[in-house]
């Protein structure tokens, strides 16, 4: 029932489309598979990013890989939502010379299809967004961290090991488990935030959705008189509006206590390798790579996926606030743990790094080629 007209999709659909005729109609007629291809009549490629800015950096990055290695090709982007400054950043440099971006249809049968009559592709590749069954047609069909989502594909490179069980007998070619977000992860950062803050007494927590009864916990708990916490929010979760963020942060030290909201993720590789600890209550893979990528402990209250590589390192200790404060005052209790956890998480990294990387050099030559 996923596209009946019953459906809640099917609803949800027909929301966004009362919405796109009045505020955006790029987006209303892009979702019905009404796109036109760059001129020319050389082949073309298009990408599909999926949901959420993760997918649309690692889109746009394999864009401009591929304009730089083929300048033969016809390039097109599609997005469910667009982020302009995402799209200046990754795109820097690149030439948009028989290039498109725009909104991309809806993942329905008739969209998809018309898309695909439109462009005409060579090939397709799903970012966060694997090929579906509309797209059989297209001559190449390429998935990159995406289960099944119905259509067969020559390549996938899936994030994690049970997406990559899931591809059994769907896919010609599969990676080894290796998230091509550990790419994105900045990796050489210098702790720069203790100097800023006037001391090194700090944490970062990720995924929270429970503000109130964080805050409650942390002006609670013994390490609030010596210390800062930061806490980056859970995908929609609601943030009491009086505390601090720091995207309006001065750069003045913070006193003992503050719980601050991290609204700015370009802050996280400076935290990654400042936070005395770092707890996961959600698991946000690129927050979860740069944490590792930090050199410093991560524990987790939820089961991480595994990979080529094997089990993440980071100890689950529990789902609660003070389970989190806990193996924060454990890492300060035994810093010969800490920086051992520490160093087993970046291990870790730079084993599904290089995976990453190999896979997605690997899939470059493989379109190269087409």
């Amino acid at each position: 029932m996923a596209d009946g007209r019953g459906s809640a999709g099917f609803w949800q659909r027909r929301r966004a489309d009362w919405s796109d005729l009045r505020h955006n109609r790029r987006r209303y007629h892009a979702r019905r598979g009404r796109l036109r291809p760059p001129e020319g009549r050389s082949p073309l490629v298009w990408i599909q990013a999926g949901e959420g800015a993760d997918n649309l950096r690692l889109a746009a990055d394999l864009l401009g890989a591929l304009r730089q290695s083929r300048l033969d090709l016809r390039l097109v982007l599609t997005y469910p939502e667009e982020d302009r400054a995402i799209l200046r950043e990754r795109l820097e440099g690149c030439s948009r010379e028989k290039v498109a971006l725009g909104y991309g249809p809806d993942p329905v049968p008739r969209a998809q299809g018309r898309v695909a009559e439109r462009l005409a592709p060579l090939g397709v590749i799903g970012v966060g967004r694997a090929p579906t069954p509309a797209l059989e047609g297209i001559s190449h069909r390429v998935a990159v961290r995406s289960g099944p989502a119905g259509a067969s594909v020559e390549a996938a490179l899936p994030a994690d090991s049970d997406t990559a069980d899931a591809w059994q007998g769907r896919a010609e070619d599969i990676a080894p488990a290796a998230d091509p977000l550990t790419l994105l992860a900045e990796a050489q950062v210098e702790p720069v935030l203790p100097a800023l803050l006037g001391g090194d007494r700090l944490a970062w927590f990720i995924g929270v959705s429970d503000w109130r009864g964080l805050e409650a916990t942390w002006r609670a708990h013994p390490l609030a008189s010596q210390g800062v916490l930061f806490a980056s929010p859970a995908p929609g979760a609601k943030v009491p509006a009086h505390l601090p963020r720091l995207a309006d942060w001065d750069r003045k030290p913070l006193p003992a206590g503050t719980l601050m909201v991290v609204d700015d993720p370009r802050w996280n590789p400076a935290l990654a390798v400042s936070a005395e600890s770092i707890h996961l209550f959600e698991d946000l893979p690129a927050a979860r790579w740069q944490a590792l990528a930090g050199h410093r402990p991560v524990t987790s209250a939820v089961s991480l996926p595994a990979d080529a590589t094997g089990a993440l390192p980071c100890p689950v200790v529990g789902s609660g606030d003070e389970a989190a404060l806990a193996a924060w005052q454990g890492w300060l209790d035994d810093p010969l743990a800490a920086r051992e956890m520490g160093s087993a998480c970046r291990r870790h990294f730079w084993a599904v790094r290089r995976e990453a990387d190999a896979a997605v050099n690997r899939l470059l030559e493989r379109i190269y080629a087409w």
